[in-house]
This record gives structure tokens, sequence and C-alpha cells, in this order.
């Protein structure tokens, strides 16, 4: 009886064992087969979706909320997020001419089409925070409007993006600062022959302004200081075309600083005016350093610098470069100090002269001391 009962018990226990093998290979079949049937959506339940940077499908107003729609690269389902214009980076812009509704993604900021990305230059500077950096992708955009607020404006490379300015529209009244970085300022009001200034300052202007890296191009007035105490910041920039005055100060106590720049004076100075200078400098100071000036002024211009009248406190010049550059100096009837320090000069044949040319000279000119650069050879 007792051997029955044992076989019995065995044959249960491995019928049971049994049974749940099969089950289970039922159950991994099945699930086998989900997998084969519909890869992706089980790969994302695993994992998780990979959705896009998305793309903005309703544009926020005032009064309604906007809406992101995302997509997952694996399985292509879409999810929907609101967003509200209360959200948005303001101190962050970006300028593209190609842009789209896609939202992008730099360092971390979300750009949103419509938003703070958009394909319009003086849109962004309109609608931006105090104290806004502007990012200006590869393009041609037009500034038409004043910027009224503290602002930074960031190209990709001044061959990149290139900005046309208004004449006689830049007054910067309102704003402390100003910068502007890596772009071509093109003059989009008739080019150096026709009379007018891009930058028109006053007591109201900005008193910090800044043009780093940038092509200034075709004005016959870059910036003109009609009064007030502005510093001035010009570094790394080129010049060219340019009709009487790359930098006009007329009263104040502007602060004027050029420094590793360069300026083409061949295609300079175009305008039949032999009163003109580069740098007619009326009022305040200015100071050069490692900037080099190229070619001679045709001879209706009349010099490189001026530095004249009682409220002008001088110009120094240290560490440029003139090559085959015969004008310079334009004399005021009230002159002010015109001090060159220690400077380069090349004639046209590429030969570093050893004395400082007979045209540096004037009354309130200091002709300074000519330095010379020799080869390894010599």
């Amino acid at each position: 009886m007792k051997r029955l009962f044992s076989f019995i018990l065995c044959f249960v226990m491995l019928f049971l064992l049994t049974s749940c093998g099969i089950f289970e290979q039922m159950q991994h079949s099945e699930e086998e087969e989900l997998i084969k049937d519909e890869p992706f959506d089980n790969i994302c339940n695993l994992i998780g979706h990979e959705w896009n940077n998305g793309e903005v499908t309703k544009v926020p107003t005032v009064h309604e909320h906007g809406i992101i729609t995302y997509t997952c690269r694996v399985c292509s389902e879409i999810k929907e997020e609101i967003f509200n214009t209360e959200f948005i980076n303001r101190l962050t812009y970006l300028v593209d001419a190609q842009a789209t509704n896609e939202v992008v993604i730099i360092d971390g900021i979300k750009y949103y089409y419509g938003q703070n990305l958009v394909n319009d230059l003086t849109d962004a500077i309109s609608n931006s925070l105090d104290g806004a950096v502007i990012l200006v992708k590869e393009g041609e955009y037009e500034l038409t409007e004043y910027i009224n607020h503290n602002v930074t404006i960031k190209g990709a490379g001044a061959a990149a993006t290139i900005i046309k300015l208004a004449k006689d529209v830049q007054t910067l009244s309102g704003a402390e600062k100003v910068a502007f970085e890596g772009v071509t300022l093109y003059g989009n009001g008739g080019g150096a022959d026709d009379p007018g200034a891009y930058f028109n300052l006053s007591p109201d202007s900005a008193t910090e302004i800044s043009f780093k890296d940038c092509i200034v191009k075709a004005m016959n007035t870059f910036i003109k200081v009609n009064n007030g105490s502005q510093k001035i910041t010009i570094e790394g920039c080129e010049f060219y075309n340019m009709g009487q005055f790359t930098v006009w100060t007329l009263k104040g106590t502007p602060e004027i600083t050029v420094k590793d720049s360069y300026l083409d004076a061949i295609e300079c100075g175009l305008v039949n005016n032999a009163t003109a200078s580069m740098f007619r400098i009326r009022s305040g100071s200015a100071t050069f350093t490692g900037c080099t000036f190229k070619g001679t002024l045709p001879a209706t211009s009349g010099g490189l610098f001026e530095a004249g009248t009682a409220i002008c406190t001088g110009i120094t010049v240290d560490k440029c470069i003139f090559v085959n550059a015969t004008k310079v100096v334009k004399l005021n009837s009230v002159p002010a100090a015109l001090t060159f320090v220690e400077n380069y000069f090349v004639d046209a044949e590429g030969n570093y002269l050893t004395d400082v040319p007979e045209y540096i000279t004037g009354a309130g000119v200091t002709p300074g001391v000519a330095l010379v650069k020799f080869n390894e050879a010599n």
C-alpha cells in the first residue's frame, strides 16, 4: 500500500513539473511572438522613448498657452507639452534666417520658434529683455529699429553673419551697455558716399559700447559722438570703404579705445572732403594700440588722425603699423596732443623705416620712435 501511494505521489509531482515547463514555454513563446510582431513598441516599453527636440505646433499668445509636440525617434509615438511665454528664456535669443518650427537646444537652453527663436534680428532685439544675449546664425539680416536696452549681439563670425544697418537710426538711447561681436556691419543707406552716421550718439546713449571681431564697411560715418561720456571699445575689427569718418567726436568726454584692428586706407576717404579724417577726435580722447593702417588715403581726404579743439584731451598711437601710409596727420586750427609713441613704418616695397617719416609732424604732434622688425636672416 505504501509503495502504491509513493508511486502515485511521484506521478503527480512529475505531472506538475511537466505542466509548468509547458506553461513557461508557452508564455515565452507568446512574449517572443509579441516582440516579433511589435518590436519598437516593446523596446520603448522596456527602455523608454527617445524623444526628439520637439516642434512648436501652437505658438503661445498672451491669451492662450502654446503646445510643443514631441515624436519618439524609435516608435514614432507622440506626446504634447504645454508651455507659456513666461517660461521662455528671454535673456537668450537665437536668430536664424533658416529657422523652422523645430525647437533648438544649445547649451541646455531651449529656443522656441516664434518666441526666442526667430528669423528676424529686429524682432529679437525688440522682444528681448534687458541684458539679453542674441546669437545670430549665418546669413544676412537687417537692423532697422533702434536699440534701447542692454544687449549683446553675437554672430557666427564676421564673414558669416552680415547685419545691414539703417543709417541715422541707432542712437542707443535708454541702454547702458551694447556689444557687437563676430558680425559684419554693413551700411544699408547708400554706402560711403551718402552722408549720415550709423551710430549717432548723445548724452542719453549707452555709456559702454563695444565692437569685437567685426567687419565694418560701406558707411560714410560709422560712429558720431555729438555729446556724452561714452566708453567705446573697438577690438579686432576691420574697416573697408569708409567715406569720411570712422569715429567723429564733437562734444563731451568720450573715451575711444581701438586695438588690434585694421583699416584699409586705400578703400577709405573717398568722399571729396579735404577736412575729413578717419578718426576725427575733437572731444575726449582716443588710444590706438596694435593696429594696422594700410595704404594712403586719396588726395580728397585729410588724414587718418585729427586731434583738435580745447575739449580734446589727445590721441595716443602706440605699437601700430603704417604700411605705405603717407597721409597720417590732419592738423586742426586748435591742435590737441597727437602722440606717436613706438610704431612701425613700412614703405611701398615692404621695407621697415628706421626713422619716423617726416610727414608725422605739426603743431601738437609728438613723432615718437620708429620700430624695426628684423627677420631671422638679419
